[in-house]
């Protein structure tokens, strides 16, 4: 495993230790997808994305139960092992519950690979259709992010290229509005998160602030939705 199992404790900085337990592929993913959400939010300054940008941020918390040599493994996954990492999902929003994060942030956690996650138990989920948009623009970025960096098992491709794979398997599965967004930012601007040579040299948790990152863990529930466009990004 990780290392950290988060406890049922309800105290929000344990829950930032748990997103520090994460390993650094995760960790790094994370951050970046969570970085190209709140450029999607300025994008579309017309909508209130803020429960996005956090959900972002820790979508992948529940791979603190996945060992890591399940995660980057480069081989097939045996059963069990997909099992486990296809449960992550579940059991995210389970730790979000547990620790009395927003509805809709467990929602979107629990729905960011599809609306019928495998779970070990009977569940009732908040669901509505902003609900859904939101999950869906979700799994775009978090798709996109994936096939951008790099991982033990394959080599990340550039944003066109990207962009290009998800356009020919069809976007049933992703949000057209993210799409050109996506499609837009990899063409016109060379500083945008969305491009992985943002990062040559660098981990994406580099241009957040660790302080920042902890603040927007601990602030989860924070009332004022405008804080998370406000965050200072490093670079």
């Amino acid at each position: 495993m990780t290392g950290f199992m988060p406890e049922k404790g309800k105290d929000m900085r344990d829950l930032y230790e748990g997103f520090c337990h994460l390993d650094s592929i995760t960790y790094n993913h994370s951050v970046r997808v969570m970085l190209i959400c709140r450029e999607y939010w300025d994008y579309e300054n017309d909508k209130d994305l803020s429960l996005l940008v956090r959900a972002a941020l820790i979508h992948d918390i529940g791979k603190v139960y996945v060992p890591e040599v399940v995660l980057d493994k480069v081989g097939k996954l045996s059963d069990i092992e997909r099992l486990l990492v296809d449960l992550h999902p579940f059991m995210g929003y389970s730790i979000l519950k547990d620790f009395g994060v927003n509805d809709v942030i467990c929602s979107l956690v629990l729905f960011h690979h599809g609306f019928n996650p495998p779970t070990l138990k009977e569940i009732n989920p908040t669901r509505n259709k902003d609900i859904d948009d939101m999950s869906i623009m979700l799994h775009t970025v978090d798709v996109f992010e994936a096939l951008t960096s790099d991982r033990p098992y394959h080599r990340g491709v550039s944003s066109k290229v990207a962009v290009n794979m998800m356009n020919s398997g069809g976007t049933g599965d992703f949000h057209p509005d993210v799409m050109l967004f996506l499609r837009y930012k990899s063409s016109n601007d060379c500083n945008s998160f969305v491009h992985r040579k943002k990062f040559s040299g660098a981990s994406p948790g580099c241009y957040v602030p660790s302080e920042e990152l902890r603040c927007m863990v601990l602030n989860l529930n924070h009332d004022e939705l405008s804080y998370y466009k406000k965050f200072d990004v490093v670079g």
